[in-house]
């Protein structure tokens, strides 16, 4: 659709500029083209988390995006690649040695390059303007939309969570940037949204500044679920997915409070997910 006139005048004014890097955009990207991605080029997020293995990616013989996705392996539970599965069975070796209290967890981004990039911007440059194109994004991967993506596995829900920030982040930051996100996921997908039904109990430190062997202890007991999430199924949103800490101990409150089962999906996972995780709950339990 043509920019009116006003639109025309306020980009010469006022131009679009990209949100990780701050250059102006040039003309072919302003308007409509900006509010649906606000990067340029170079910051365009473009690490996208695939399950397939690089002989599945070829897709040789299929046509179908759906096709392909109902046709390719991989874990049912964190979504990992098909090589990583145990013999016989649909989940991988990292799930069966260390079980989760999610029963399923998607993610749209690998937490790398562009991807990192933007993410940060959005949560500590309080980049506001990111939070539709993260929440299309996480409609995209819902909808089965991304190539070589895992889908979930009988995807219905009766209320979306997320995973809200710390007290003394929120009272910093000014908002909540997954709240943020998921508002415009929501507006999507038509899936009702509930922001006060998962709450931080606890003061508790950043993760991102917590090591490894500490994140399990850091966030336990950290949140409080409200018990109106009783026989409820729960889609449980986040920004990023590092060791699983945060996520597991969020998703333990909503399933004390009464929730039947709580599905995961994050903006991005770290490409060390696996590693962390075993590394996060060997320290934890050993």
């Amino acid at each position: 659709m043509p920019l009116s006139l006003a639109s025309r005048i306020a980009d010469f004014l006022y131009p679009p500029y990209c949100t990780v890097c701050l250059a102006v955009l040039p003309s072919d990207l302003n308007g409509a083209s900006y509010l649906s991605a606000p990067f340029c080029n170079n910051c365009m997020p473009s690490e996208l988390y695939a399950a397939a293995s690089p002989g599945q990616r070829q897709g040789a013989g299929r046509t179908n995006l759906k096709e392909a996705q109902d046709t390719r392996a991989y874990c049912r539970q964190c979504g990992a690649a098909a090589c990583s599965l145990c013999p016989g069975s649909d989940i991988c070796i990292v799930c069966a040695a260390f079980p989760a209290p999610v029963r399923q967890l998607r993610s749209a981004l690998v937490y790398a390059g562009a991807a990192k990039r933007a993410i940060c911007a959005f949560k500590y440059r309080a980049q506001r303007s990111m939070a539709p194109y993260f929440g299309r994004l996480l409609a995209q991967t819902l909808a089965g939309n991304l190539p070589d993506h895992p889908a979930f596995v009988e995807p219905r829900w009766d209320v979306v969570l997320a995973v809200p920030s710390s007290t003394d982040t929120l009272r910093g930051r000014g908002f909540n940037h997954v709240g943020l996100a998921a508002r415009n996921f929501c507006r999507i997908t038509g899936l009702k949204l509930d922001l006060l039904a998962l709450r931080s109990s606890r003061i508790r430190k950043p993760q991102a500044g917590v090591p490894l062997n500490e994140r399990t202890r850091n966030v336990q007991n950290a949140f409080q679920a409200r018990t109106r999430l009783k026989n409820l199924s729960v889609l449980l949103l986040d920004d990023v997915i590092t060791s699983g800490a945060t996520v597991w101990a969020a998703t333990n409150a909503v399933l004390t409070a009464g929730a039947l089962s709580v599905d995961v999906l994050t903006i991005a996972r770290s490409p060390r997910f696996s590693i962390n995780r075993i590394s996060a709950q060997t320290i934890n339990h050993g």
